[in-house]
Protein backbone atom coordinates (compact mmCIF):
# COMPACT_ATOMS: atom_id res chain seq x y z
CA UNK A 1 0.00 0.00 0.00
CA UNK A 2 2.87 2.31 1.07
CA UNK A 3 4.51 1.64 -2.68
CA UNK A 4 0.99 2.51 -4.58
CA UNK A 5 0.74 5.99 -2.23
CA UNK A 6 4.21 6.67 -3.57
CA UNK A 7 3.76 5.81 -7.02
CA UNK A 8 0.63 8.06 -7.16
CA UNK A 9 1.85 10.82 -5.39
CA UNK A 10 4.59 10.74 -8.11
CA UNK A 11 2.47 10.90 -10.40
CA UNK A 12 0.40 13.75 -9.00
CA UNK A 13 3.97 15.30 -8.75
CA UNK A 14 5.27 14.78 -12.55
CA UNK A 15 1.84 16.00 -13.62
CA UNK A 16 1.96 19.07 -11.83
CA UNK A 17 5.14 19.74 -12.90
CA UNK A 18 4.01 19.26 -16.51
CA UNK A 19 0.97 21.30 -15.83
CA UNK A 20 3.70 23.93 -14.68
CA UNK A 21 5.79 23.75 -17.16
CA UNK A 22 2.81 23.66 -20.01
CA UNK A 23 1.64 27.13 -17.87
CA UNK A 24 5.27 28.70 -18.34
CA UNK A 25 5.73 27.60 -22.30
CA UNK A 26 2.10 28.90 -22.55
CA UNK A 27 3.33 32.46 -20.83
CA UNK A 28 6.44 32.51 -22.87
CA UNK A 29 4.57 31.84 -25.76
CA UNK A 30 2.23 34.87 -25.16
CA UNK A 31 5.00 37.16 -24.16
CA UNK A 32 6.35 36.41 -27.47
CA UNK A 33 3.41 37.19 -29.23
CA UNK A 34 2.74 40.31 -27.38
CA UNK A 35 6.33 41.85 -28.10
CA UNK A 36 6.03 41.05 -31.81
CA UNK A 37 2.44 42.48 -31.99
CA UNK A 38 3.94 45.72 -30.20
CA UNK A 39 7.10 45.92 -32.88
CA UNK A 40 4.33 45.59 -35.63
CA UNK A 41 2.31 48.19 -34.09
CA UNK A 42 5.23 50.39 -33.51
CA UNK A 43 6.10 50.01 -37.12
CA UNK A 44 3.04 50.75 -38.60
CA UNK A 45 2.72 53.83 -36.56
CA UNK A 46 5.99 55.03 -38.39
CA UNK A 47 4.47 54.26 -41.28
CA UNK A 48 1.43 56.36 -40.66
CA UNK A 49 3.52 59.34 -39.46
CA UNK A 50 5.69 59.35 -42.70
CA UNK A 51 2.38 58.77 -44.44
CA UNK A 52 0.69 61.36 -42.49
CA UNK A 53 4.09 64.18 -43.20
CA UNK A 54 4.15 63.42 -46.80
CA UNK A 55 0.23 64.47 -47.08
CA UNK A 56 0.99 67.37 -44.56
CA UNK A 57 3.45 68.72 -47.32
CA UNK A 58 1.29 68.14 -50.00
CA UNK A 59 -1.66 69.91 -48.34
CA UNK A 60 0.60 72.80 -47.89
CA UNK A 61 1.39 73.05 -51.03
CA UNK A 62 -1.94 72.79 -52.62
CA UNK A 63 -2.43 75.62 -50.18
CA UNK A 64 0.00 77.65 -51.34
CA UNK A 65 -1.22 76.90 -55.41
CA UNK A 66 -4.52 77.78 -54.42
CA UNK A 67 -3.68 80.62 -52.39
CA UNK A 68 -1.76 82.01 -55.86
CA UNK A 69 -4.46 81.25 -58.00
CA UNK A 70 -6.72 83.21 -55.54
CA UNK A 71 -4.59 86.43 -55.97
CA UNK A 72 -4.37 85.96 -59.84
CA UNK A 73 -8.70 85.55 -59.72
CA UNK A 74 -8.23 88.94 -57.68
CA UNK A 75 -6.36 90.35 -60.42
CA UNK A 76 -7.96 89.27 -62.96
CA UNK A 77 -11.61 90.38 -61.76
CA UNK A 78 -9.74 94.27 -60.81
CA UNK A 79 -8.49 93.79 -64.47
CA UNK A 80 -11.91 93.51 -65.98
CA UNK A 81 -13.85 95.77 -63.61
CA UNK A 82 -11.45 98.77 -64.43
CA UNK A 83 -12.05 97.77 -68.17
CA UNK A 84 -15.65 97.98 -67.64
CA UNK A 85 -15.08 101.25 -66.26
CA UNK A 86 -13.29 102.96 -68.90
CA UNK A 87 -15.58 101.54 -71.73
CA UNK A 88 -18.41 102.61 -69.95
CA UNK A 89 -16.59 105.78 -69.23
CA UNK A 90 -16.06 106.00 -73.43
CA UNK A 91 -19.80 104.96 -73.79
CA UNK A 92 -21.21 107.88 -70.81
CA UNK A 93 -19.21 110.71 -73.08
CA UNK A 94 -20.54 109.20 -76.86
CA UNK A 95 -23.14 112.30 -76.53
CA UNK A 96 -20.06 114.41 -76.83
CA UNK A 97 -18.51 113.36 -79.18
CA UNK A 98 -18.00 114.82 -82.87
CA UNK A 99 -19.08 113.15 -85.60
CA UNK A 100 -15.92 112.40 -86.49
CA UNK A 101 -14.95 111.17 -83.09
CA UNK A 102 -18.42 109.13 -83.07
CA UNK A 103 -17.98 106.95 -85.85
CA UNK A 104 -14.08 106.35 -84.87
CA UNK A 105 -15.67 105.08 -81.63
CA UNK A 106 -18.23 102.66 -83.67
CA UNK A 107 -15.65 101.19 -85.88
CA UNK A 108 -13.50 100.37 -82.66
CA UNK A 109 -16.24 99.26 -80.63
CA UNK A 110 -17.40 96.96 -83.53
CA UNK A 111 -13.71 96.37 -84.17
CA UNK A 112 -13.12 95.30 -80.42
CA UNK A 113 -16.32 93.58 -80.08
CA UNK A 114 -15.34 90.99 -83.12
CA UNK A 115 -11.91 90.15 -81.14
Amino acid sequence: MKKQAINIALVIIIILFGWLYYQKQKEKQYDQYMSQRDMIYAEAKEDNKKTQMAYDVKIAQLNDSITILLGMIETNETQIKTLKLKRNEKNNNIGKFSTIDLSKFISDFYKDSVK
